[in-house]
């Protein structure tokens, strides 16, 4: 074996690839065989790279049928996203990782009990799908109380929305 041969990777036990390509590591590996190709999407995103993946997650999370194609040509999108992730350190940039959202409370005495049972804090997608054929009402006064009535609109009987303003 020499240096440029590294990395070496044994694949499902029968196939050894010498510093593979992405692509040649992917279709080993069996990621694309997956994917059917007759189906139509929403949203096609040509590229993995920082602005790709944050395409993907917006439009997953608004409830689009999305496919992320990287095209490899050149540096990939993970391999930008590495750089760009060193670089910012390297300039003395400090790394947070923020795991989520705190959504202001509903502050209604008993309400917390509802939490997770029908009384939802982030109306996505993912939630109007729990819904499915029922009465909702959404509580909120700004963009995220609009979005939500949007995400459950045809999935849900009626949607009924409240404002509720703190002065």
């Amino acid at each position: 074996m020499r240096s440029d041969d590294v990395p070496v990777v044994i694949c499902r036990g029968t196939t050894v690839l010498r510093n593979p390509t992405n692509a040649q590591l992917a279709g080993c590996l069996g990621f694309n065989e997956a994917i059917d190709q007759t189906h139509t999407r929403d949203v096609a995103i040509v590229g993995a790279g920082p602005s790709g993946l944050a395409a993907a997650v917006y439009g997953a999370s608004e409830g689009l049928e999305v496919v992320m194609v990287e095209m490899n040509a050149g540096v990939s999108g993970q391999e930008l996203a590495d750089r760009a992730y060193m670089q910012a350190e390297k300039f003395g940039a400090q790394i947070i990782i923020a795991s989520g959202a705190e959504y202001r409370r509903l502050s209604v005495d008993g309400s917390e009990r509802f939490k997770g049972a029908g009384m939802y804090y982030g109306a996505t997608f993912v939630e109007a799908q729990m819904c499915l054929g029922e009465d909702v009402i959404v509580v909120g006064g700004a963009n995220s109380a609009g979005q939500s009535a949007v995400y459950g609109d045809w999935l849900v009987k009626a949607i009924r929305e409240g404002v509720i303003r703190q002065c």
